[in-house]
C-alpha cells in the first residue's frame, strides 16, 4: 500500500487506529482472492469484538450498582438493565456525528488509558497483597475445584509491582498540552476537561476509602482492620464444582440403577455406593 499510494508507512497507516481498522485492513483484504468473502468475515469479526467488549463494561457496571443497592436493583434488575442500555445509546450518538473520531481518540486518551491502569493496579494491591494470594487461591479452589499452581501465585504476587511501574511510567509522559490528531490540534481547555475526567474516577477510589475510614468504629488500628477484610454475603453459599458433580453422577447413577421386576437391592445398594 506504501508502494501505490507512494507515501511513507506511517503516513499511510496514521496516528488514528480507525484508519488501520477501517481504511488500511480492507484495503488490504481487497487485493486478496474471494475479497468479499474475507471482506465480510472481517467486518463480522469487527462487529462481534465490538458486542462482546460492551457486554463486559455494562454487566461490570450493572453488577456494582446491583451489589450496592440489592434491595431496590434485584427484583427490577431488567429495567435497570434497559435504563442503562439506553442511556449507553444516546451517550454514544455524538461518536457518529462527522466530528465522531475526535471524540473517540478523546476518550480513549483522557477516559481510558490512566484511568484503567489506577483501577487495575489498585484491584491487583488489595487482592494480592490485602486480601492474600493463599486466601485468593482458596477461593479459586472452592468455585473451580483446582487449586492454583506455583507459577500463577508467582505471577500474582508480581502483578502489583510491575502495573504499579506501568503506572508511573504513565503518569512521567503524561502533559497538560492538548491532544494533536493529523493537522488537528485540540484547544487548551480539552486538556483540563480530560484530566478532569480523569481524576473523577482516580480520586473517586481514595475519597470513598477516606469516607468509610472515617464512619468506621474504633480506634484506627480496628478501622484500619475492617476496611480490608472481606464482606461476606450470609446469603449466599458457594459450593464447589466437584461437589456438584458428585452428587449429579449419584444421582443419575441412583435413577439408571432403579429396581424393576429382574434386579435386586442388592444391585441397586451397590450402584448408589458408586
Amino acid at each position: 500500500m506504501s508502494t501505490i499510494t507512494n507515501l511513507p508507512v506511517n503516513e499511510v497507516v496514521g496516528d488514528n487506529d480507525a484508519n488501520i481498522i477501517f481504511i488500511v485492513y480492507p484495503q488490504a483484504i481487497a487485493t486478496m482472492s474471494y475479497a468479499n468473502c474475507w471482506s465480510f468475515v472481517f467486518f463480522v469479526m469487527l462487529i462481534t469484538l465490538g458486542i462482546d467488549s460492551t457486554f463486559s463494561g455494562i454487566e461490570a457496571l450493572i453488577t456494582g450498582f446491583c451489589d450496592e443497592y440489592p434491595e431496590v436493583l434485584i427484583r427490577r434488575r431488567e429495567i435497570f438493565v434497559g435504563f442503562v442500555i439506553v442511556v449507553y445509546y444516546f451517550g454514544s450518538l455524538p461518536t457518529i456525528t462527522y466530528g465522531g473520531k475526535y471524540i473517540i481518540s478523546f476518550l480513549d486518551e483522557y477516559g481510558v488509558s490512566l484511568s484503567v491502569l489506577f483501577i487495575v493496579m489498585c484491584e491487583m494491591i488489595a487482592v494480592c497483597w490485602f486480601y492474600g494470594i493463599q486466601q485468593f487461591s482458596q477461593d479459586i479452589q472452592q468455585m473451580l475445584g483446582f487449586y492454583p499452581g506455583l507459577y500463577w501465585r508467582i505471577c500474582w504476587t508480581c502483578c502489583p509491582v510491575i502495573i504499579s511501574t506501568i503506572f508511573l511510567l504513565t503518569i512521567y509522559k503524561t502533559s497538560l498540552e492538548p491532544m494533536t490528531i493529523g493537522s488537528y490540534t485540540y484547544p487548551q481547555w480539552s486538556a483540563y476537561f480530560g484530566w478532569f475526567l480523569r481524576l473523577t474516577s482516580i480520586l473517586s477510589i481514595p475519597f470513598f476509602a477516606i469516607y468509610y475510614f472515617c464512619i468506621a468504629k474504633g480506634t484506627i488500628k480496628e478501622r484500619w482492620q475492617f476496611l480490608i477484610k472481606p464482606q461476606q454475603n450470609n446469603h449466599s453459599q458457594t459450593i464447589a464444582p466437584s461437589t456438584l458433580q458428585r452428587d449429579l453422577l449419584t444421582t443419575i447413577r441412583t435413577k439408571d440403577s432403579a429396581p424393576n421386576d429382574n434386579e435386586t437391592p442388592m444391585a441397586t445398594n451397590n450402584a448408589v455406593h458408586l
